[in-house]
């Protein structure tokens, strides 16, 4: 009698989520609300293992539930929780194969060759990413965006036509742009 007991109370909360999940595919918010509260913290911790960032796993369990709200019809109910677990997981992964990625945009000896002081010593790691962020942060809001998604979020520009509803063609151009006017950033520095 113990045991089915123990049993009834782990499986209510699990119950309730699948009974939420119904809910919100039917676009309830206070659904969508508890399934929020009850996940969040759990799977920003989960995703700080991976990160060691809590505000860039906050970010990521944040962006996460706004891609649950958008294809909540999707949502298979008695799935929720390895799906919330698995996105954050992958999610964490490319913030931190990113991060190397941004690192290595403009290719080392590129840069080199650019970011000589007039004493003909390097400008440290630092400053060099510092300058990169700069050149970066220069670029018009749309390009800014487009660049970040297929540049750091590693998105096809397939993909990224697709989030921002626009051409792929567009994508491309802005791209284009973006390290044109990167490099020139660079060179004038």
């Amino acid at each position: 009698m113990v045991a089915l007991s123990r049993f009834i109370d782990f499986m209510a909360p699990v119950n309730l989520i699948i009974l939420k999940v119904t809910l919100l595919k039917k676009g309830d918010t206070k659904a969508f609300k508890y399934i929020f509260e009850y996940y969040f913290e759990k799977l920003v911790g989960y995703s700080y293992k991976i990160t060691k960032d809590k505000d860039v796993s906050k970010d990521i369990v944040q962006e996460l539930f706004i891609k649950v709200w958008k294809n909540k019809s999707k949502i298979k109910e008695e799935f929720i929780e390895p799906y919330l677990y698995k996105s954050t997981y992958n999610s964490s992964l490319n913030y931190i194969r990113n991060q190397k990625k941004f690192e290595q945009i403009i290719p080392y000896s590129k840069v080199d060759s650019v970011l000589i002081n007039e004493d003909n010593s390097f400008i440290k790691e630092d400053k060099r990413m510092d300058l990169l962020k700069s050149a970066i942060s220069q670029l018009p809001r749309r390009c800014k965006e487009i660049f970040l998604k297929t540049k750091l979020q590693n998105l096809s520009y397939k993909q990224t036509a697709i989030d921002l509803n626009i051409s792929e063609k567009t994508v491309e151009r802005q791209v284009s742009i973006a390290l044109k006017k990167i490099r020139t950033f660079i060179n004038n520095f």
